[in-house]
């Protein structure tokens, strides 16, 4: 029998994580079983500041295209548009982390079209209204912006959020852009100052979605 191993740190956590794996040194068969073994270690990284951007320009209004319909998951009166996929996206990283116990987890949401705003700041559980979903995902589901597409714009509300008082956890930084299409605008020296390792240190993670 031969074992392979691979490790890595889970950004939100800073837990040290290992997958191995096991398999026969030989076979003929057209298949095997392999056995596994998943190792954790203790959670280190503290509450991470994460910032959710999607786009919420015109052309989030057209059919998603995706092999599993959303429906009209962001509640606006239409169905299955690019929108709601990226409201169901927004909806499952933030039941995540309400689920893995990381409620407390500052998080900024900005939509953006040919402008950017900051619609939402706070933690992943908070529900201010009492009305049982998160105050973050009633942001998503009302996205302030329309228009063309810029990039530069939301990038650079994400760089004013981690560097304020209210992006106050100890973990990681990392920022979640959706987008259905090319962007404009010059946002190399934002993209720069996010990953800059002696400033933010960001961790960037792009979906496009269509």
């Amino acid at each position: 029998m031969e074992t392979t191993s691979s490790s890595d740190t889970l950004p939100v956590t800073g837990q040290d994580i290992t997958i191995s794996l096991t398999l026969p040194d030989t076979s003929s068969a057209a298949t095997e079983t392999a056995t596994g073994l998943i190792t954790t270690g203790p959670v280190t990284g503290g509450d991470a500041n994460i910032v959710i951007i999607y786009d919420a320009s015109g052309s989030v209004f057209s059919t998603f295209t995706g092999a599993i319909p959303v429906g009209d998951a962001n509640g606006d009166g239409r169905s299955d548009t690019i929108l709601d996929a990226e409201f169901v996206a927004i909806e499952a990283l933030v039941q995540s982390l309400i689920d893995g116990g990381f409620g407390d987890t500052n998080i900024g949401l900005v939509s953006f079209g040919s402008n950017a705003a900051i619609d939402f700041t706070g933690t992943a559980s908070q529900d201010l209204d009492g009305n049982g979903r998160p105050d973050v995902l009633d942001a998503a589901a009302s996205p302030t912006q329309g228009g063309g597409t810029n990039f530069e714009r939301p990038l650079q509300e994400a760089i004013a959020y981690l560097t304020s008082p209210e992006a106050s956890g100890t973990g990681p930084d990392i920022v979640y852009f959706l987008s259905d299409g090319f962007g404009f605008g010059g946002f190399d020296d934002e993209v720069q100052t996010l990953l800059d390792d002696t400033g933010i240190d960001a961790e960037i993670r792009a979906f496009g979605v269509g």
